[in-house]
């Protein structure tokens, strides 16, 4: 009886073991591009989009192009020299719509909040089966997709709050490389001036 009942656990553990999947241990150094998409309310937007972290040099950036709606989002965040730039508008090179504020504190990791989600099951992205991980915090919903043969390379994010909704398949996501010009202040925003600091950014 005890050695059945051993064999019972040890097939339980395995069934377990055989549902959860690996973790995702994502790198806070990458760049990556996509497909992206966003909510506001009731109007959905699809478009392409870039998005680059580099944790150890403290700079962050994020492009989003809606051509349908002809719609650009930019966040530029420069820890380094405190600084942030921001254009949400109809158009890149419209000056008036670049806002410069200041970034004080040091950059945040942005996968940190892998190492708590929960593996709330599978998600089809593309034909692809993908392992979907979900995280709540202050009422926003994070989620990374990944697939099994990869795990630490995410296929898809996503963003939920009341009001908004974000998400990207990324086509591409490299971790070794990172063409710093991305990180360098456009030209329209440099001659912006600077406004006071305040939380409703939109990518943030």
């Amino acid at each position: 009886m005890k050695f059945l009942l051993a064999v019972v656990a040890a097939c339980a553990i395995v069934a377990i073991s055989a549902q959860t999947p690996i973790r995702p241990k994502i790198s806070e150094h990458f760049a990556a591009e996509g497909d992206s998409m966003i909510r506001r309310n009731d109007t959905h937007m699809f478009g392409r989009g870039i998005w680059a972290i580099d944790v150890p040099a403290q700079k962050s950036v994020e492009k989003h192009e809606f051509h349908e709606h002809h719609w650009f989002l930019y966040l530029l965040r420069r820890f380094d020299t405190h600084e942030e730039y921001m254009i949400d508008g109809h158009s890149e090179h419209d000056m008036h719509k670049c806002h410069h504020r200041a970034e004080n504190g040091t950059m945040p990791e942005v996968w940190n909040w892998v190492s708590q989600a929960k593996f709330i099951g599978k998600k089809e992205v593309r034909s692809r089966l993908l392992d979907l991980w979900e995280y709540t915090t202050a009422g926003v919903k994070l989620f990374v997709a990944v697939h099994d043969s990869d795990v630490n390379t995410p296929v898809w994010f996503g963003r939920e709050s009341a009001n908004e909704e974000f998400n990207i398949i990324f086509e591409r996501f490299e971790s070794k490389f990172i063409n710093q010009s991305w990180f360098d202040v456009p030209p329209q925003c440099q001659e912006a001036p600077m406004e006071p600091a305040h939380d409703g950014w939109l990518m943030k």
